[in-house]
């Protein structure tokens, strides 16, 4: 395993950057094009570094981005609950009518949160008791 594949994240970039630089201070010398040290392969680590840079930080990212976005989603839920309270304290102006206590009585029962549970549960069957056998 070579001391590149041995470095930590940072430590890698470091490193490579600093290579970098030492080449691109390089390429005016006579015999830099003849030892490969060129503007087109700088360009390439270059473009490599900045690449792996950005997916070290991909992680952190999709879990900041998850977080806002939970934070998002509570946030909208809390103002649709809000909003339909307010639409719960409208829906008693039409008791008059008997079309509105329908209504009402509906919404109501739609309001209702059923806990079903984890499902069906079948029943534990009772054990039988053993035979009684009567002493003569």
């Amino acid at each position: 395993m070579s001391g590149l594949q041995k470095l930590r994240d940072q430590e890698l970039v470091a490193r490579c950057t600093t290579v970098r630089d030492i080449a691109q201070s390089k390429t005016a010398e006579p015999g830099a094009v003849a030892r490969g040290v060129t503007p087109a392969r700088i360009t390439a680590v270059t473009n490599a570094i900045t690449a792996y840079s950005g997916l070290i930080n991909a992680p952190r990212g999709k879990i900041v981005n998850r977080t806002a976005l939970i934070r998002e989603l509570e946030t909208r839920t809390a103002a649709l609950v809000d909003s339909l309270e307010d639409l719960g304290d409208l829906v008693v102006q039409f008791d008059g009518t008997d079309a509105g206590q329908l209504f009402g009585t509906a919404w109501n029962q739609g309001r209702v949160i059923v806990d079903r549970g984890q499902g069906p549960v079948t029943p534990t069957p009772t054990p039988t008791p053993p035979p009684v056998n009567p002493t003569p």
